[in-house]
């Protein structure tokens, strides 16, 4: 995955255990973090990675990570390396080397790619209260639809609708309601669901200003019923 909004290429351990690769420099673990700036991952050392495209190998010396939202995470580094050419006009990526240029297709359907949302700090939600929950998003910017994690609702009588988020800077907020009389405490790292790029279909009807406001407002009452019918659209498409 190429992310504009990162400094430093990223494979999680993972990932590198399925691939052929050069030697593995370890390193006493340390902290990168990410554009968010809250979003540290716990890093154990750093390799040259061999990415190959069409018949060309290209370099990049990347850190190895336990966790991450994707498998591999080629960031500005790579980029600025290679000179390459995003083009959302054509959909396509040129890279360039000191002998050659690849043209490579960008994914069409990037909808099919979820990542998890995580909790950036740990909160307290009073009764019969909503509040705006900070959470790393994985990806630098995008509209995203989240969808709320199935496990955190089988745990806690907390509420969480489908929406649309605006990410920025790897972050983005997620409303949370709490219906009941006790106030709930949720502590940092915990997965509050996941968002996934939106087909050309859900962006038109997400775009609507009338749905953004339903979407924004879930927990008003007037906005409960007009909003289930909204899901159920964006379910079924």
């Amino acid at each position: 995955m190429l992310d504009t909004g990162a400094t430093n290429s990223i494979i999680t351990e993972q990932a590198l255990r399925t691939t052929k690769h050069k030697k593995f420099y370890a390193k006493s673990p340390y902290l990168l973090y990410q554009a968010d700036g809250h979003s540290p991952l716990k890093t154990i050392g750093v390799i040259e990675l061999e990415i190959k495209i069409n018949s060309v190998i290209t370099t990049i010396l990347a850190h190895v990570v336990k966790d991450l939202s994707v498998n591999c995470l080629l960031g500005m580094d790579y980029i600025n390396k290679y000179k390459l050419d995003i083009s959302a006009y054509t959909q396509t990526v040129i890279v360039r080397t000191d002998k050659t240029s690849i043209s490579i297709n960008i994914d069409p359907n990037p909808e099919n790619l979820s990542l998890p949302v995580k909790l950036i700090n740990p909160i307290r939600i009073p009764p019969y209260q909503h509040i705006l929950a900070k959470v790393s998003a994985g990806i630098s910017s995008a509209s995203v639809l989240f969808r709320p994690s199935f496990n955190f609702n089988q745990r806690l009588p907390l509420l969480m609708t489908n929406s649309v988020l605006n990410v920025q800077k790897h972050s983005t907020k997620v409303s949370i309601y709490n219906p009941t009389n006790y106030p709930y405490y949720i502590p940092e790292g915990v997965i509050l669901g996941t968002i996934k790029f939106q087909s050309p279909e859900q962006k038109q009807i997400s775009h609507s200003p009338h749905v953004n406001i339903i979407v924004n407002q879930p927990c008003a009452r007037d906005n409960i019923e007009e909003l289930i019918n909204i899901l159920k659209i964006l379910n079924s498409i």
